[in-house]
């Protein structure tokens, strides 16, 4: 599926699929965040994911649902990309228990950067909310106050291993680190991830 992206070329940068293999219906959501990441390759940059993420980054969605394959792929032009299973322990699945699932809404990360337009801030839409985690379209305060502990607390992990969050902007083929990453209070959509 990479190959049919043209990707720029941003030195350092890497770009990161999380394939949510787990999951009830037909279709595979795949978040895409980046690292920049000097002097580091695409094992590296897996490891410290793995060594990082917590359970509490997905908290919005049911444990029997999550991220099962990531794909890092080395944004210098030469190299190829690593897939990795994850074998789907319980830190790379969601946190909630038995409950319907709403499959169009999401919860919304924000990340921002020091600079503004759009090429510098970015948005992770984290699929399949439990029907507990929301009410009216908002989301449940508690769920989004350890999610946006653990994405603030992953974020400084990941920098103090040499890899940086960041918004890659294609268009320009440069990227940004981000200052602030925001789990969002309102649900948002995608329409992609209607189901069929």
């Amino acid at each position: 599926m990479l190959g049919l992206l043209a990707l720029p070329i941003i030195t350092d940068v890497f770009r990161v699929a999380l394939a949510w293999g787990l999951q009830p219906l037909t279709r595979t959501p795949v978040n895409v965040i980046h690292f920049r990441s000097p002097g580091k390759n695409a094992a590296d940059v897996y490891t410290a994911l793995n060594a990082n993420v917590t359970a509490a980054m997905w908290a919005h969605t049911l444990t029997t649902i999550g991220i099962d394959e990531v794909t890092v792929t080395p944004l210098d032009g030469t190299s190829l990309s690593v897939v990795n299973a994850t074998g789907t322990p319980a830190k790379w699945k969601g946190g909630q228990g038995a409950s319907d699932i709403i499959p169009a809404a999401c919860f919304l990360l924000k990340l921002k950067t020091n600079f503004r337009g759009r090429s510098h801030r970015g948005r992770v839409f984290l699929p399949y909310p439990s029907e507990v985690c929301q009410s009216n379209g908002t989301t449940n305060g508690s769920v989004r106050a350890a999610m946006q502990t653990d994405w603030d607390a992953f974020a400084a992990a990941m920098a103090t291993a040499g890899h940086h969050l960041c918004v890659a902007s294609y268009k320009y083929s440069s990227s940004s680190d981000v200052s602030t990453q925001t789990v969002e209070t309102l649900l948002a959509t995608q329409r992609r991830r209607q189901p069929r």
